[in-house]
């Protein structure tokens, strides 16, 4: 598992910023994946979600003095490979989020 806060999870410039834990938190968010060894089964809704990583986006805010953790998304990704130009010369692989639910 892993985890950084972040101001905007889409903008990867950012980095750690250690006293945001120590004061008024400048990044909004707690970013944190957790890898699946096999995948889950919700047979009653009909929903897998595979092996791999989760990803999850919370809040973080300071309240009363100290720091708290509020509720968010998870997501996973699902990868699909696609072209880049016309002539068919290079591709890329991209990652779309999949909303999978919340977490407190």
């Amino acid at each position: 598992a892993q985890w950084s806060l972040s101001e905007d999870p889409e903008d990867r410039k950012d980095s750690l910023w250690i006293w945001g834990l120590f004061s008024d938190p400048l990044y909004p968010f707690l970013l944190f994946q957790l890898d699946l060894a096999a995948p889950v089964d919700f047979p009653e809704e009909g929903v897998c979600i595979p092996a791999g990583p989760l990803y999850f986006q919370v809040d973080h805010r300071r309240k009363d003095g100290a720091v708290q953790l509020g509720e968010g998304d998870v997501t996973y990704k699902v990868s699909e490979q696609l072209q880049a130009d016309l002539v068919g010369l290079s591709d890329f692989t991209y990652n779309e989020p999949v909303p999978c639910g919340r977490i407190r």
